[in-house]
């Protein structure tokens, strides 16, 4: 018997080579074990002005792409269309292309790639058996959608007569344990999964003990705000301090700084790196600070820094995100709770170490890279195993 066929579905930058991007790395990544253990084709969904190159890892697989079509709509109209996807109704036209591509590859099974899209794979989901990775709301992020009253009333109440459609995956999989609550409200039929964000163990081996070496270190995307605001903070508080610890808080963002660091490098108080490697910058460190404040999914930086042995420090909600131990991550809710922490680590060499350690264990115990490849290929072979789902009659533009 001849190995399945399994369709991915995606935007462009899911099937592409973007740099420092956790989504695009972990996308890939099972993109690659699905092709060790079946036939893998691709279905790119693109908007018209997204000009994404397709990575040429891919040359060798079956690829078609369809162009989404998004007109301008007023909230009546966007709850009109949430009202009708809740009945199985009103098909937008380039759906029936979405759903042709997918024919004309023809697969068993699909795994469609989130967390952009959702409402836009519903031809797929009723057509195929399907794994939809939502992996996080990104929708709860001001710099991301609006998040006024009114625009949050807006979106539960687009969630809820979506949820409603039978149009649904098997298995819904998520990368946090706190996104299993947006899963669930999107997908009530499907299976909830958790399969949370690992670490590459090919470019992060786990290193063979705690650091040794001096100060602090950023590593992230701060061109950010919600990654640059906490440390912004921290700044502001030391820097009438003579010979703080963070003073001289080396950054490395290859995406720039946000505007609220860039006083603080010309102050000296912060050091920016780019083109450096980011697990030498771990190695050399002390501490590795992860000043994000508010965040969806979790920070793939608290991972890097305990797979190489460096203490971390950082916010509660960033703590929170990857489950922390008080021991594994020292956090606190506010600046000053932080800069106490990296204070007191930084006086203590053996309370780093025992940091550096547990965060070894954690790392061991919730994110084995293996285990979660198991439990991925496990959701997909239940897919595939389970039966096809049959055409609602009211598959029809009303």
């Amino acid at each position: 018997m001849g190995r399945a066929r399994v369709l991915v579905a995606g935007r462009p930058i899911d099937l592409s080579d973007v740099p420092f991007d956790a989504f695009v790395e972990r996308h890939g990544r099972f993109i690659e074990l699905l092709s060790e253990h079946f036939d893998v084709c691709l279905l790119g969904l693109r908007d018209a002005a997204d000009s994404t190159v397709v990575s040429g890892r891919w040359s060798a697989l079956p690829y078609r792409e369809v162009t989404i079509e998004r007109a301008e709509s007023s909230r009546r109209r966007r709850l009109l269309d949430a009202v009708h996807a809740g009945r199985d109704a009103n098909i937008d036209p380039w759906e029936c292309d979405l759903a042709g591509a997918a024919a004309s590859l023809d697969p068993q099974a699909v795994i469609t790639l989130g967390p952009w899209l959702s409402r836009e794979y519903r031809a797929l989901h009723e057509r195929y058996r399907s794994v939809h990775l939502f992996e996080e709301d990104l929708s709860r992020m001001r710099e991301l959608a609006p998040q006024s009253p009114q625009a949050q009333v807006l979106r539960r109440l687009l969630v809820t007569f979506e949820s409603r459609s039978t149009r649904q995956p098997i298995a819904a999989c998520y990368l946090a344990r706190q996104e299993e609550h947006g899963v669930r409200r999107r997908h009530p039929t499907a299976e909830a999964v958790y399969l949370p964000y690992t670490l590459d163990p090919q470019s992060w081996p786990i290193a063979p003990g705690p650091v040794s070496g001096s100060g602090v270190v950023v590593v992230g995307n701060l061109s950010q705000f919600r990654n640059a605001e906490g440390l912004a903070e921290m700044l502001e508080i030391v820097s009438g301090l003579a010979h703080h610890p963070l003073h001289g808080v080396r950054v490395v963002s290859d995406a720039g700084l946000h505007p609220c660091l860039k006083s603080h490098v010309r102050s000296g108080l912060l050091r920016h790196l780019h083109g450096h490697d980011v697990a030498t910058c771990y190695q050399s460190a002390a501490i590795a600070l992860v000043p994000a404040k508010r965040l969806t999914g979790l920070k793939t930086t608290v991972l890097q820094a305990w797979a190489m042995g460096c203490p971390v420090v950082g916010f509660s909600a960033t703590a929170h995100s990857v489950g922390a131990t008080a021991t594994s991550m020292r956090s606190g809710d506010t600046a000053a709770q932080v800069l106490g922490h990296i204070e007191d680590l930084m006086q203590f060499p053996q309370q780093r170490t025992e940091s550096a350690l547990a965060g070894f264990d954690m790392l061991r115990n919730h994110f084995d890279d293996q285990r979660v490849q198991h439990d991925f290929l496990s959701v997909v072979r239940r897919a595939l195993s389970t039966q096809q789902p049959a055409l609602h009659p009211t598959s029809s533009r009303s």
